[in-house]
């Protein structure tokens, strides 16, 4: 999931360290047999000493580059687990996440429903009040009229005598308004009971939202720690990635100074010149040059300058051996070169172990 792309380019990368290592020792193996038969057959000539001499350099200088890899690598893969233990967390916070993104999809479906019950509810209880409101001013009509017919009743009783039907025509009319009075009683107390309805369904659905929002705020608040989880992992993964990445590369400059010293020991081992490239051409050196921004400026300076040293006293060593009889000088340029490289890239491995990403 996170990264896991760049964990397995970590793993490829550490498994060719692995075999760049098998390829140094195989080649390291054929010098200690050689200087096993110089130490049994010609032990007393000079020349021969000379290149004993310099295989127990070499084989020194495999030692050392073999503790040196064995702990790098060592310590690579151990920063892969808890990379990769780092992964199996996100994932399942991933997947975590992902539960929790339905449901509260799930909720929001239920809360946009309960959305709609309480819009209709507010609509049917706004129709109610209205219906109340017309039956209101029903009856207030059947009030001002009721209140003229009395006027016109009282105006009848004045003149009794004469008009008696007055009488029977106004009682009638009040019959018809009590009617209506009645009718519209009916209509008020019906409206009631449904805003009643409307009132209790409206509070039913108001529960039943705030329920559903606080499960949703619930939801949310796990949503928010497992994104938090993954997030901080994921941050982590990429640093111990960094981490990994920085110390591999480190390991492959010194296997790569191994073979190179493996080349120039061949070369002096025949009496033979061997081109050995500048520090800036090597492949370690274009890397280094790349990560100096990351490093102390002393530390830059101090392991440029063994780097220097190993290149030039290499070359400078094969050159001894090539042109002149003067073992004892080349032997002394490929210690000074064995010096160098074992500082450098010991100062260099904990330079970065120092700048460790958690």
């Amino acid at each position: 999931m996170f990264g896991s792309k760049r964990i397995a380019e970590l793993e490829n990368e550490n498994q060719c360290l692995k075999q760049e290592l098998q390829t140094a020792r195989q080649e390291v193996e054929t010098y200690r047999l050689a200087q096993h038969d110089l130490q049994t057959t010609s032990l007393n000539e000079s020349a021969d000493t000379s290149k004993e001499e310099l295989l127990s350099i070499l084989l020194g200088s495999y030692e050392d580059g073999m503790n040196f890899l064995q702990n790098t690598v060592e310590e690579s893969l151990t920063m892969l687990g808890e990379i990769n233990t780092l992964n199996d967390a996100s994932m399942l916070g991933g997947q975590n996440v992902e539960k929790q993104t339905q449901e509260i999809l799930t909720s929001m479906e239920k809360i946009q429903l309960l959305t709609q019950n309480f819009t209709r509810d507010v609509e049917n209880l706004s129709s109610s009040v209205s219906a109340i409101s017309d039956i209101i001013n029903l009856i207030k009509d059947i009030s001002d009229q009721t209140n003229l017919l009395a006027l016109n009743a009282a105006i009848e009783a004045a003149r009794a005598g004469e008009h008696g039907r007055g009488f029977a025509v106004v009682a009638d009319e009040v019959r018809k308004l009590a009617e209506r009075t009645q009718k519209a009683t009916l209509e008020v107390e019906s409206n009631i009971s449904i805003l009643k309805q409307n009132t209790n369904s409206m509070a039913d659905t108001s529960e039943t939202f705030q329920t559903e929002s606080r499960a949703s705020m619930a939801i949310l608040d796990k949503f928010s720690v497992e994104i938090q989880t993954v997030l901080s992992n994921s941050t982590r993964i990429t640093n111990k990635c960094d981490n990994v990445t920085n110390e591999i590369s480190v390991s492959n400059g010194k296997i790569d100074h191994i073979l190179l010293k493996l080349r120039g020991y061949n070369a002096a081992l025949k009496r033979q010149n061997t081109d050995i490239m500048g520090h800036t051409s090597c492949r370690f050196g274009k890397w280094f040059t790349s990560v100096q921004k990351l490093l102390n400026t002393n530390i830059v300076h101090e392991v440029s300058d063994h780097h220097t040293r190993v290149h030039d006293g290499l070359k400078k060593a094969v050159e001894i051996f090539a042109t002149t009889n003067n073992a004892t000088e080349g032997i002394e340029a490929f210690k000074a070169v064995e010096k160098s490289s074992k500082i450098g890239f010991e100062k260099l491995i904990e330079a970065f172990k120092a700048i460790r990403k958690s």
